[in-house]
């Protein structure tokens, strides 16, 4: 059962965010955001910064116009909603006083879902709609997924008013693996708030996004979208990338070989310089790799002649 704390105004609520990790900051703190990073969450946090006055506006037109969408997400999809309360407050889990949330509607139960859900409401410009074609951006999915996770909600929806005239809305079940996985990296950002000590770069590295990304959508439905242009710059510097990587082992093996081949029978070599190369022979033991379901990303050039 989700705690209350109550705030007797608005400017109340805000100061309050301060006290604990917000839907809002999680994708900051997972590296989601390219305008906001794990160091500006941890900087508002201790004190050092305010947010920027752009994002105070979002929070002010996002509330103003919060209304107007959930009536239009009522209109178009059949679905009741209601307020879970009146005033300024957050919600929390006993066992995680730092993770709070503040849902803007909860959904009452529908025939196709098991209980009532959450909503979560966004005002989108339109320069950003593209990214809302296919389905809500991630940072978005993780913020719904965070307030699932709080409350324990089995599911929720996203609806997004794109360009102030174009409506998108989409369900996602909660997701207790991503749960699993996010819940240790926001656990060591707010120790990292605690102590007053700057959260480690590693938080934002590639391969704990790559994991990240993996746990958020860990199946494929069969479709074909539209990549954004500039995924034609990704592509061409992912290209030269894997070339250059596959150059540059090549080049690894054959002075590998170099050294195999001069080491011979022997167990070691020695250079001059005192460094020492070994080549020693390994045993491994026969094992069986359980199995597991995973996508693989992989590249296809564009077919010509209709072949």
């Amino acid at each position: 059962m989700a705690e209350l704390i109550e705030y007797p105004s608005r400017d109340a609520w805000l100061t309050g965010r301060r006290e604990g990790i917000g839907s809002s900051d999680v994708p900051a703190i997972l590296g989601l955001l390219p305008y906001k990073s794990a160091h500006d969450v941890w900087a508002e946090k201790v004190g050092l910064i305010e947010p920027s006055t752009e994002e105070q506006e979002q929070l002010k037109w996002g509330r103003l116009l919060e209304p107007a969408i959930a009536a239009g997400y009522e209109e178009e999809t059949g679905r009741i909603l209601f307020r879970p309360r009146s005033g300024y407050y957050v919600l929390y889990a006993p066992e995680r006083p730092w993770l709070r949330v503040t849902p803007d509607y909860e959904l009452a139960p529908v025939t196709e879902r098991e209980g009532p859900g959450l909503l979560e409401i966004k005002n989108v410009s339109a320069w950003l709609g593209a990214a809302w074609d296919d389905e809500p951006p991630p940072a978005v999915q993780v913020q719904l997924q965070t307030q699932l996770l709080v409350l324990a909600y089995g599911w929720g929806s996203i609806a997004g008013l794109v360009g102030g005239n174009r409506l998108r809305w989409a369900d996602q079940e909660a997701k207790p693996d991503f749960h699993a996985l996010v819940l240790p990296r926001l656990e060591e950002f707010w120790h990292s708030v605690v102590t007053e000590q700057p959260p480690s770069a590693v938080s934002q590295s590639a391969e704990r996004m790559a994991e990240l990304l993996a746990k958020l959508h860990p199946k494929d439905d069969g479709t074909t979208i539209a990549l954004p242009d500039e995924a034609i710059t990704w592509d061409a510097d992912l290209v030269e990338v894997k070339a250059t990587i596959k150059s540059a082992e090549k080049i690894e093996r054959e002075l590998e070989n170099r050294f195999k081949a001069a080491i011979g029978d022997a167990t070691a070599g020695a250079l001059p310089s005192g460094v020492r190369y070994s080549w020693k022979a390994q045993h491994r033991d026969e094992y069986t790799v359980a199995a597991a379901d995973f996508r693989v990303l992989r590249r296809h050039e564009a077919k010509k002649n209709g072949r």
